[in-house]
């Protein structure tokens, strides 16, 4: 890819994020990352062929589009066998001085169209994270036989335990 490639024109990472690369087995790479467009913080996938060209155009693809949240913590996997990706987060949003979480996931296929809705299908719904026990945090997103298994962590340092949960979602996302 000569000097490199850009993988979007817009948003910036945030200091000390640096998201991970997924091999395309085709000498390319998928990135499932969040960035800073001003005050909002967006998923977005971008899929760089072999040739270094990006597949989801300048910006990647949106994940969700839904403006009411932030979306962060961001885990993805891509599908060799159909060129999906599979993306996962974690929303946060701010109502009356309290945090509140959920989890959603998306599916993008090989043109980078958006094919659980244009939010995602939601797989915690949102719940009072202040205190530190409904806090989700690092999802894992996994291929599975004709579909997807997301695990994540409920629960930070404040409580005593961090259940790990798993969901597999087949390809329509049920």
């Amino acid at each position: 890819w000569g000097e490199g490639v850009r993988v979007s024109d817009n948003g910036n990472l945030q200091a000390g994020y640096f998201p991970p690369m997924l091999p395309d087995t085709d000498g390319g790479a998928v990135f499932a990352y969040y960035d800073n467009t001003g005050v909002a913080f967006d998923i977005r996938v971008q899929h760089v062929d072999s040739g270094g060209a990006r597949r989801f155009g300048n910006a990647g693809v949106i994940a969700t589009t839904d403006t009411s949240r932030n979306h962060v913590s961001p885990a993805g996997a891509f599908d060799v066998s159909t060129g999906d990706t599979y993306v996962a987060w974690v929303d946060e949003q701010t109502l009356s001085m309290q945090s509140w979480h959920s989890l959603r996931v998306q599916r993008i296929d090989a043109n980078g169209n958006r094919q659980w809705g244009n939010t995602g299908v939601e797989l915690v719904a949102p719940a009072i994270a202040t205190t530190g026990e409904n806090a989700l945090s690092r999802p894992v997103v996994l291929i599975a036989p004709d579909g997807v298994i997301v695990a994540w962590t409920t629960g930070n340092t404040s409580v005593s335990s961090n259940p790990v949960r798993a969901h597999y979602l087949d390809r329509d996302g049920e």
